[in-house]
C-alpha cells in the first residue's frame, strides 16, 4: 500500500494558511493510517520525506508516533534538517534514515529488516 499526500499544484499560501494547510495535511494522514487499522490492515512501517509541501517529515513523525508510538518511522531525504533528524533519533523516534542519494539496495536492505521483524513477532 502506498499513501501519498499532497497539495493541487500552484497553490501559493501565507505562512500562517501553510501553518494550517501542514496541520491539515497531517490529520488526512493520521486519517487514513486510522482507516486502514480499523479496516484491519496492519502497517508495517510508515515512509516519508523530509521536504514535502506545507510540512515536513519530522513534523508527520511525532504526530504518527504520538498517536501510533510503535509503527516504525522510515525518513528519506537530501534536504533534512539535521538537528530535526537528531532529534527523532534521540527520542528513538525515527527507525531509520536513507539521506539521498540513497540506492534500491539501500532501501530495500530497510524495508527487509522491518518485513523480518514483523513476519518474527508474528
Amino acid at each position: 500500500i502506498r499513501m501519498l499526500a499532497t497539495t493541487p499544484e500552484g497553490i501559493k499560501a501565507s505562512s500562517s494558511a501553510a501553518s494550517d494547510l501542514g496541520k491539515h495535511l497531517i490529520e488526512v494522514a493520521l486519517t487514513a493510517i486510522d482507516e486502514l487499522f480499523e479496516n484491519g490492515l496492519k502497517l508495517i512501517f510508515v515512509i516519508v520525506d523530509f521536504q514535502m509541501p506545507y510540512l515536513n517529515g519530522a513534523e508527520l513523525i511525532l504526530s504518527i508516533k504520538e498517536k501510533y508510538p510503535q509503527l516504525p518511522c522510515i525518513m528519506l531525504s537530501g534536504q533534512a534538517n539535521q538537528t530535526q533528524v537528531d532529534n527523532l533519533k534521540d527520542n528513538n523516534l525515527l527507525t531509520a534514515y536513507l539521506e539521498k542519494p540513497w540506492t534500491e539496495s539501500d532501501l530495500k536492505k530497510i524495508i527487509d529488516i522491518q518485513t523480518q521483524g514483523y513476519l518474527s513477532v508474528k
